[in-house]
């Protein structure tokens, strides 16, 4: 086993990165790539010559096995809600600093507003104490700042504030389409909401529903905050006593928004400042540098480079700033937002899954930070599947430190902390929204591992037709099950059955241009160093494979220099080659994106002589419903048969 196999160098796609990561993630190699992957399929190549000797069919369809019906199945909606609660979901915020920090602070504010004015596009201002690698403020950051505080007798100045986001909400309401709204239902009952059916035209809708009901959170926790304040204030000039209030966390961010690219996050920013219109740029700290770094470095912030030689999926998730190493704080007061604001004095987070690893750590890190993640109520994964292409071990770590007791005060007021947080239980507090375009067994796990909200859980998910019925290919599909009883003993089982039963055939009969299609990496390093035990002629494409060696083994593979290809779904994922010279197709194991399976046999040179087999298990069911519809799988998995064609 080697070193690749191991994955000691996680996996992060090629973006527009400046450097390559260290143990946590890699970086791209820049625009250079992107041109390259844009114009790859503009190269064309030489026809090869047929065979001398007619081929044997590879799979030869025998008596026993069961034809598919084609009948598709009807639409069902699975909606399910687990657990009830009757504690009143507590709003916190922060503390606030004392007089002298306030003062610092609007000093601070009136010289970023100078510069900004001063220099135009070059806001590079930023606060000489601020790390801006890491921004984590590890001093005792107040949670709230002072200059939010008015003074006790301008009630009349905090009502108008408060007219002004109920009107502006109102408008937002009324805009709503029937699909916001639906959604909208469920997010405001704060449970735990999955849903199953994101795709690129419903992501903006989508988008704008978790980004106003973040803005909600947030405002409704600072004008508590705010009231509180007042009114301890108040009693303090009086001299009399008040009483508890109780409406803070350990640190004060409340969002934390999970997004795999930086063309994602700039939609959310944009999407905040059209949601909060009262906000001149004037009051926006650090908007120039923003748009600098998170902008495409070409300029294409629609993918306007792919158009006609990539699907539109591609092209709404690639378009724009590609890079996924990346983490911004967003910061609001009364009358100003900061961009780049130190994560403890931050009210939403905005990272990517990498770029907060690399903060957080993993257990064993001398250095780890993620005390900032102690008080959260709202967490939002956007473009789930899209996680599972890069690296889902940072998820599942960045979930495992959420909602801790944190290891240093930061300045936190003990007085005013709910007792939920005292208690260590505030992860039952905090609501989890999760969009994806598909739903996965390690998705399922996630949330039932950490997401603990007493309010419940609700799930959506799609009654699949079917992909399959997009193949315009005229060809035999045969499907394979093979047993297992483990779901511990999938890989093995899955690799016998291919020495066993797919190797063998393919090695006896003269089939040429033939695709193995492998959906796990660690899949693929195990049938690569097979079949290169077993001297068979083997190209290989996956996501760790440089450019050079691509073209090079595409084109060897459609001049039949080579008789087999090796491909990754994350390969194709993040590149989408129209690979050409396929006559069979194997799937090793079947892809997640269940549209990746007619992309790949819509490819076939000849369809008429060309085969396609598909091995899978019962634990593949999520996989096979996606593919062959939700009316089939049951059947497919559990009935006697094992053997199933689709013609």
């Amino acid at each position: 086993i080697n070193a690749e196999y191991l994955g000691e160098s996680i996996h992060t796609m090629r973006g527009k990165g400046k450097r390559r990561g260290g143990s946590v993630g890699g970086r791209g190699k820049g625009k250079r790539n992107k041109r390259r992957r844009a114009n790859s399929d503009e190269q064309p190549l030489a026809q090869p010559a047929p065979p001398a000797v007619a081929p044997q069919p590879l799979f030869m369809v025998e008596d026993e096995i069961e034809e598919v019906a084609s009948a598709p199945s009807t639409y069902q909606i699975l909606l399910s809600s687990l657990g009830a609660s009757t504690h009143e979901p507590a709003q916190s915020s922060d503390e606030d600093q004392d007089d002298e920090e306030e003062e610092e602070a609007d000093e601070e504010a009136e010289q970023i507003e100078e510069a900004e004015s001063a220099h135009g596009d070059e806001d590079d201002v930023l606060d000489a104490s601020e790390d801006v690698d890491m921004q984590v403020d590890n001093g005792e950051a107040s949670q709230l700042q002072d200059d939010e505080l008015k003074d006790p007798d301008s009630e009349s100045s905090e009502d108008e504030d408060d007219m002004g986001v109920h009107v502006e909400t109102a408008q937002v309401i009324q805009s709503l389409t029937a699909f916001q709204r639906d959604i909208t239902s469920v997010v405001n009952t704060s449970v735990d909401f999955v849903y199953g059916q994101r795709t690129h035209t419903n992501a903006d809708e989508i988008r704008q529903v978790y980004v106003k009901h973040a803005l909600d959170l947030v405002m409704h926790n600072r004008r508590r905050i705010l009231k509180n304040s007042e009114k301890i204030k108040k009693a303090q000039l009086k001299g009399e006593t008040v009483d508890e209030c109780r409406d803070q966390g350990f640190t004060r961010p409340k969002v934390l928004i999970l997004l795999p690219f930086k063309n994602s996050a700039k939609k959310v920013v944009e999407l905040i400042l059209q949601l909060r219109p009262q906000m001149s740029s004037e009051q926006v700290s650090n908007k120039a540098r923003f748009f600098k770094e998170f902008s495409d470095e070409d300029g294409d912030e629609t993918g306007e480079q792919y158009k006609g030689r990539k699907p539109e999926d591609y092209i709404a998730t690639f378009g724009g700033n590609t890079d996924d190493n990346f983490r911004l704080g967003i910061s609001f007061t009364r009358k100003t937002m900061k961009l780049y604001a130190p994560f403890y004095s931050s009210d939403i987070l905005i990272a990517s899954p990498l770029g907060l690893r690399m903060i957080t750590g993993a257990e064993g890190d001398k250095k780890r930070e993620y005390d900032f993640l102690s008080s959260l109520e709202l967490v939002v994964l956007d473009q789930t599947d899209v996680f599972l292409m890069q690296n889902w071990d940072h998820v599942t770590q960045i979930f495992s430190v959420l909602n801790q007791l944190p290891k240093t005060s930061h300045g936190a007021d003990f007085s005013r902390i709910e007792q939920i947080y005292l208690d260590g239980q505030s992860a039952k507090k905090r609501q989890t929204l999760l969009f994806s375009s598909f739903l996965t067994a390690e998705m399922n796990s996630l949330v039932k591992r950490f997401c603990k909200n007493e309010k419940g859980k609700q799930l959506k998910k799609a009654a699949y037709d079917g992909s399959i019925s997009e193949v315009v290919a005229q060809v035999q599909q045969i499907w394979q099950r093979f047993e297992v009883s483990n779901v511990q003993d999938i890989a093995d089982k899955r690799f016998d059955a291919f020495c066993t039963q797919v190797w063998p055939r393919l090695k006896s009969s003269m089939q040429t241009h033939t695709m193995i299609f492998i959906s796990s990496y660690f899949d693929y390093v195990r049938v690569r160093n097979f079949l290169r035990t077993e001297e068979a002629s083997v190209a290989s494409c996956c996501e760790y494979t440089k450019a050079a060696d691509i073209t090079r083994n595409r084109s060897f593979f459609y001049h039949g220099r080579k008789q087999i290809l090796l491909v990754t779904e994350r390969f194709h994922f993040f590149y989408r080659y129209r690979l050409r010279g396929v006559r069979n197709i194997i799937f090793y194991s079947l892809p997640e994106h269940a549209n990746f399976y007619p992309e790949l046999l819509n490819t076939l040179t000849d369809s008429s002589a060309a085969s396609v087999l598909s091995l899978y298990c019962a634990f593949d069911a999520l996989q096979v419903e996606r593919i062959v519809g939700t009316g089939r799988t049951d059947r497919m998995c559990r009935s006697e048969k094992s053997t199933y064609l689709f013609c």
